[in-house]
């Protein structure tokens, strides 16, 4: 009994020392397999850190990448709009100092046009004063000279005629009164035709200036209101023509070439100015010319210059013909024969 129970406890032990042993085995193997695991694990987790870094690099790159092509692409944006900007303020500039530009010359040439508007308004109102200074005293002189020869010459007929007018009222007779009546009458027209012609002889003496004399200031007139340097010019004053102008119509004349010039001067923007007074069978014409700019004499409003022109032409009861074209303008005044002193 002993010994099956000695044998049985060694069995017993045995087979625990066995179940312990394969247990610890069993143990082992799993601890094993749990390392394996765990390193496995590891390697995974490294492998996948490894992978997540490597994809997170990429992406870095590509942002960076991206990043510096978008800097790029900005730089590249602000650089054009800043050449843009300093382009547009460089043209800005340029525009602005040539529309400044352009308007100190408009300025320039509009104060140079205005000067010699001055000018011409200045000698013309020295050649007019002086005519109408002459013009003035002469009628002063003229209305003396009448007065002294009414008094003087004319006295001793005017007796005469009044002492005769008596005798034949007291004469009897209608026949003879009638021829002493006739015979006053011849002799008071014959006293009336030596006034008229001593006044008129006197007058034309005094008051009239000389044909070159006239032509002298109408050379003047333009040569003061038309730059030598600026205008080629061309005159040509006919000595009959001019001859047979009165004085006020002379002073007219003077009037209506000063705002003919003063319109060349402002608005033909001319280089070519013919100015010509001559006779035809129309009267005595006084013909302006220009090649500057024309302009259409159907749509166009009278300025005051013109206008003034009219006025002083329909005061000589002259006619005014205006023509203009792109290659200039003429102007065309006829002075009919009943103004000139033939006709008076």
């Amino acid at each position: 009994l002993l010994s099956l129970v000695v044998i049985g406890s060694l069995l017993y032990y045995r087979n625990r020392s066995l179940k312990l042993k394969k247990k610890i085995a069993e143990q082992a193997a799993q601890n094993e397999i749990d390392r394996l695991n765990i390193a496995s694990q590891l390697q995974i987790a490294e492998l996948e850190e490894k992978n997540s870094f490597a994809k997170n690099e990429i992406k870095v790159q590509e942002l960076e990448k991206d990043n510096a092509v978008k800097i790029k692409e900005r730089n590249f944006a602000l650089s054009i709009t800043i050449i843009s900007l300093l382009s547009l303020v460089v043209i800005g500039s340029l525009l602005y100092y040539r529309n400044r530009s352009l308007k100190l010359k408009k300025k320039i040439a509009e104060q140079a046009a205005q000067n010699e508007i001055d000018r011409l308004n200045i000698a013309s109102q020295l050649q007019i004063a002086e005519l109408e200074e002459k013009n003035s005293i002469a009628k002063q002189e003229e209305q003396k000279r009448l007065g002294r020869e009414l008094h003087d010459e004319l006295a001793g007929d005017i007796a005469f005629l009044k002492s005769k007018i008596e005798l034949q009222i007291m004469e009897a007779g209608k026949n003879e009164l009638q021829a002493g009546l006739k015979d006053i009458s011849n002799y008071t027209s014959d006293i009336y035709g030596k006034v008229r012609s001593k006044s008129h002889t006197w007058y034309s003496t005094i008051i009239e200036e000389s044909e070159s004399s006239f032509k002298k200031r109408i050379q003047s007139l333009i040569d003061n209101g038309l730059a030598e340097s600026k205008y080629k010019k061309n005159v040509l004053l006919d000595d009959d023509a001019l001859r047979l102008l009165p004085l006020p119509v002379k002073i007219e004349i003077v009037y209506i070439i000063q705002e003919a010039l003063a319109n060349i001067i402002k608005h033909a923007n001319a280089d070519k100015v013919d100015i010509h007074i001559y006779e035809d069978i129309s009267g005595v014409v006084v013909q302006i010319n220009d090649n500057g700019n024309g302009f259409d004499t159907a749509t166009f409003s009278k300025g005051i210059g013109l206008q003034s022109m009219e006025s002083r032409v329909a005061q000589i009861k002259g006619k005014l013909t205006l023509v203009s074209a792109k290659n200039g303008t003429e102007i065309s005044i006829t002075i009919p024969p009943a103004m000139l002193k033939e006709a008076n």
